[in-house]
């Protein structure tokens, strides 16, 4: 499925689905993830009670969501590109795997309702998921700091008269304007990309894929592993090592044109990566890891009306010069 024939229509489509649904349909479902000994996660998902008018604005948030998102265009998933105007990424859900298990237990496990005090308890940051009629998921996260505990005399809410009252013995849950994510029609579509990538630990899945590619990459440079090292320290370059694995094709760095092309644009640019007899990158200490992945990633860019040069870590391809 190209990105033109997701885009025809689908919010529309959603947004005309949400409008069938009624208060009544919308369940919620607390989130916790525990990371096992081998570096697993354990995924739990708990039953939750909510009202009509909490369903009720969980409803609102999901149309207002669709509604000012309507003319946003939809593209596939990239890590290694930043968030741009005007887009909004998604993924197939089947290629997420521990989302889709969520989705799939839909707060059926066999537990007692959540217990709220267990968000203060916590150490590491719960999620929760609504599910909207039969079809739409939400995601978002609930942080420490957005829950208030019960505190008598320090909690106060405001009606449209001016009044203030004191909240006396309730816990207080904001919710968001913006969900992290929905996954409708086997797609999860991103609105939250940083918090999105965290909660659901992409940091391991962008591994996974990162080790799987060691073969191609061992084409280009003379030591991968070295560079992976080097790259794993930050999640900003792990995922931009992600985004250019994802379909890798050595060749287009081999010949002896492509090498001189190469060696122009490490002159052009200053990058400090220096080569092998055999033609390789040399993961040596002359030679830059951030500055190896900007030329994996065709960061380098030229503006052709200036001629000025530039390194664009957020850049949007529309095809390929003659």
């Amino acid at each position: 499925m190209t990105d033109k024939e997701f885009d025809d229509g689908f919010f529309e489509n959603l947004s005309q689905y949400l409008e069938s649904i009624e208060a009544g349909k919308i369940k919620l479902s607390i989130i916790s993830k525990d990371r096992k000994k081998d570096d697993t996660l354990e995924w739990n998902s708990e039953k939750t009670k909510i009202d009509k008018d909490v369903q009720e604005t969980f409803l609102r948030v999901a149309k207002d969501m669709i509604k000012s998102h309507r003319d946003y265009a939809l593209t596939k998933y990239n890590p290694a590109e930043g968030k741009r105007d005007g887009k909004i990424q998604y993924v197939a859900l089947n290629d997420l795997p521990s989302i889709k298990n969520i989705v799939v237990s839909d707060g059926k496990a066999d537990s007692d309702v959540f217990d709220v005090r267990k968000i203060k308890k916590r150490e590491e940051t719960l999620e929760y998921s609504v599910k909207i009629g039969d079809k739409l998921f939400a995601f978002d996260q609930i942080p420490k700091g957005q829950m208030l505990e019960p505190r008598k005399y320090l909690h106060f809410v405001v009606d449209s008269t001016g009044k203030f009252s004191t909240v006396d013995g309730q816990y207080i849950l904001s919710v968001p304007s913006l969900f992290q994510c929905l996954i409708y029609e086997e797609k999860v579509i991103i609105f939250k990309t940083k918090s999105f990538e965290a909660f659901f630990d992409l940091r391991n899945e962008y591994k996974k894929q990162i080790e799987g590619a060691k073969k191609e990459l061992s084409e280009i440079v003379d030591n991968p592993i070295r560079l992976i090292d080097l790259v794993y320290g930050d999640i900003r370059t792990t995922r931009k090592l992600y985004g250019i694995v994802v379909g890798l094709d050595p060749d287009k760095f081999k010949g002896e044109n492509a090498r001189k092309k190469i060696d122009s644009v490490i002159k052009d640019y200053d990058l400090k990566i220096e080569f092998d007899k055999d033609g390789k990158i040399k993961m040596g200490d002359n030679t830059s890891a951030k500055d190896v992945l900007k030329l994996l990633n065709e960061d380098t860019v030229i503006n052709e009306i200036t001629n000025n040069r530039f390194i664009s870590g957020s850049k949007e391809r529309v095809g390929t010069s003659k």
